[in-house]
């Protein structure tokens, strides 16, 4: 009789912890590609104080879709995931992962509403990186991300305290 209850137990548990994490829309924090191009901007003379710049890939139904959703993804990198790379400048995300979480309702509402847009400086599709695959296409970006201004911002809503760079 205590084996039944106990597995039930451990499942009911399980299943509350799956229910109290946050998701973001549109996978933003999920598997996404991204990758750091500030050496890129640096020797083109395109790089500015504050920006990373970086090459981010995203994938829906229709190139326009796939080109918004490529914008996402390039301050959810900056902002929660990190941008790998020996010249990446955010290598760690502006918002740690362990609080992520805390603030799942303000991340929902900054992409949602579209505020995330006021800190991408540039987004450009790349000619040779738009794929057509099955279901729709595939768009690569070159993107430009004011993580400064995004930190600032951040620190005036008091989900960071201190600069993250």
């Amino acid at each position: 009789m205590k084996k039944p209850i106990t597995i039930t137990v451990l499942f009911l548990a399980f299943l509350c912890i799956n229910c109290s994490k946050k998701s973001f829309p549109e996978g933003i924090d999920g598997k996404f590609e991204v990758q750091d191009m500030n050496q890129q901007c640096s020797r083109t003379g395109t790089a500015g104080t504050g920006i990373q710049c970086l090459r981010v890939a995203a994938e829906n139904n229709t190139r326009d879709k796939a080109f918004g959703l490529a914008k996402k993804y390039a301050v959810a990198a900056v902002l929660l995931r990190g941008v790998p790379g020996q010249h990446s400048a955010t290598q760690n995300p502006l918002i740690a992962r362990a609080e992520q979480e805390n603030y799942g309702k303000w991340i929902n509402n900054f992409f949602d509403s579209g505020e995330y847009l006021k800190y991408l400086d540039q987004a450009e599709i790349e000619p040779n990186e738009v794929y057509t695959i099955k279901g729709g296409y595939r768009v690569g970006i070159n993107a430009k991300v004011a993580y400064e201004s995004l930190n600032r911002h951040l620190m005036d809503e008091r989900i960071v305290e201190k600069p993250r760079f």
